[in-house]
């Protein structure tokens, strides 16, 4: 893989909280606004891990936000495995990323990839 950076992503708990106004149903504007400014700086590339990627309807929004600012993907259509940070791992290693960020609120089996 390219020199490129991703940006893997969970929404709920990362870009909302309790108590945030919320735009999109998803989103606290400031954390979104943060957000996209970081993937522009960083010309990353977008990786949806969310369990919303699952329904096409939230995935619609996240496309129409974020497909004018960068490339973005999925993690998978289903989930592979027990931890969403064993789909990270695999999908970082079968991809050959090299650079990446992962925002995510639980740590969920993710290991440091080398």
């Amino acid at each position: 893989m390219e020199n490129k950076v991703y940006v893997f992503l969970d929404i709920d708990g990362v870009l909302n909280a309790p108590g945030d106004k919320i735009i999109f149903e998803m989103f606290e504007e400031k954390k979104l606004e943060l957000l996209i400014d970081f993937i522009k700086e960083m010309k990353a590339s977008l990786v949806i891990t969310s369990s919303r990627r699952t329904y096409p309807s939230d995935l619609k929004i996240i496309n129409d936000i974020f497909a004018p600012v960068c490339e973005v993907g999925v993690l998978s259509e289903k989930r592979l495995f027990k931890y969403r940070g064993e789909e990270i791992d695999f999908f970082i290693k079968q991809n050959k990323i090299k650079k990446y960020v992962i925002f995510d609120d639980n740590d969920g089996g993710i290991s440091r990839i080398e």
